[in-house]
């Protein structure tokens, strides 16, 4: 469809094409804007810039992106929190914009963009996919996250025209201040040559050992993967598998887990560690497992989120082993071959473990889910829901 109902710009710490789980969230958004009769602008971070870069112009996937650079020092990361002149200057550019979508801004640059708009009678959206638990400390550098977290979610946030939540925490927590709302989780786009499905599943006669996947970034706060590491030693020596963990090194796994030496030797060849790897070779990873296993704590900061690896393994088609986070009660597989457990404690995750390990893999893999059919993360499933909501922005 051809771009004539105005321009969205959409503003925030996205590092596109697909370097970090935000950019996926705006593309495949801006997907949906695209296709609703709007231009999309991007303006988002490059982490390969020098910090004084001009704006210049990026074309990515068809969209025009002006990306600034992203910070490296605590001078930079200060002034970055006081406000980014970039956005100004980019929005001062455009002579049609119709609204300014805010991805996870700090406070103050947030506050100077809703002054902005007020006075181009610009509608602003914030697309809010974060709470992070940032407690008061004296610490000079936490007390100030603690602040810009504050202002941001308690006070400047509530002054948009409209949210695109992640998850029903949020949703809820800004019904009382923003009248227009969706909730929408981290979208795919199943025609992506990286969801092929001639590379779904594992083949039947390739059957060797049961393959579990972690694949994340984990932080000993968000993903509970010693847990899960535990959990496998608890098996023993019965069964036959392996579990594969992308995203960090055995070295860079230590030390989160500094504590856990012991678990890993005991299980020797049933854990091997990849590392960091591109977002493609991810995925590939994960369609070529049989099961991707996942906990997390309930915490403020993970119900506020939803966790894009589920949204992948969903896609992907395997197994899931994964407990009751944030939304994904609502588009769990039930499948008869994944399990939601019912709470994080190491019985619950063993009996899950155990449960997937005594099935006939040739059956799982026969039987493996079409990951793509009736996908509720596809982009397009969402756009009328997208079309409701900006046709109300434009009424009020």
């Amino acid at each position: 469809m051809q771009n004539h109902k105005g321009t969205i710009v959409y503003l925030g710490g996205f590092e596109l094409p697909d370097k970090n789980a935000a950019a996926h969230r705006v593309m495949n958004n801006a997907k949906i804007f695209s296709a609703l009769g709007y231009k999309v602008v991007f303006c988002g971070v490059n982490k390969d810039l020098p910090w004084d870069s001009d704006l210049q112009r990026e074309d990515i996937y068809g969209f025009e992106s002006y990306p600034i650079a992203y910070p490296k020092t605590c001078k930079q990361w200060f002034a970055r929190l006081l406000f980014v002149s970039q956005y100004i200057q980019l929005l001062n550019k455009i002579e049609d914009v119709k609204f300014i979508i805010g991805y996870n801004l700090h406070a103050l640059p947030l506050k100077r963009i809703l002054r902005y708009a007020k006075k181009k009678r610009i509608k602003v959206i914030v697309d809010c996919t974060e709470w992070y638990d940032n407690t008061f400390s004296l610490n000079p550098i936490k007390f100030v996250k603690f602040i810009d977290t504050n202002l941001c979610m308690r006070i400047y946030q509530k002054k948009a025209d409209g949210l695109i939540a992640i998850s029903q925490l949020l949703n809820n927590y800004y019904a009382a201040t923003i009248k227009n709302r969706i909730v929408v989780p981290p979208l795919i786009d199943v025609k992506s040559s990286i969801w092929a499905a001639d590379k779904y599943a594992l083949q039947e006669n390739a059957v060797d050992k049961f393959k579990f996947i972690y694949a994340g970034s984990p932080s000993g706060t968000k993903d509970k993967l010693d847990q899960i590491v535990r959990c496998f030693c608890q098996l023993g020596d019965k069964y036959d598998y392996l579990f594969t963990i992308v995203g960090i090194t055995e070295k860079e796994y230590l030390k989160i887990y500094n504590s856990q030496g012991d678990e890993l030797r005991q299980l020797g060849k049933r854990i091997l560690f990849k590392g960091r790897v591109s977002h493609k070779e991810s995925i590939m990873a994960l369609k070529n497992s049989d099961c991707c296993i996942f906990v997390r704590d309930c915490s403020r900061k993970n119900m506020a989120g939803f966790p894009t690896k589920f949204v992948e393994c969903y896609t992907s088609g395997v197994c899931i082993i994964a407990n009751e986070v944030s939304d994904i009660k609502s588009y769990f597989p039930y499948d008869g071959q994944s399990i939601l457990v019912e709470d994080c404690t190491d019985e619950c995750i063993v009996f899950a473990q155990k449960q997937v390990l005594q099935r006939e893999l040739i059956a799982l893999r026969r039987e493996r889910r079409n990951g793509l059919a009736d996908n509720p993360f596809d982009y397009t499933r969402w756009e009328n829901i997208f079309k409701d909501f900006l046709e109300k922005l434009e009424k009020d």
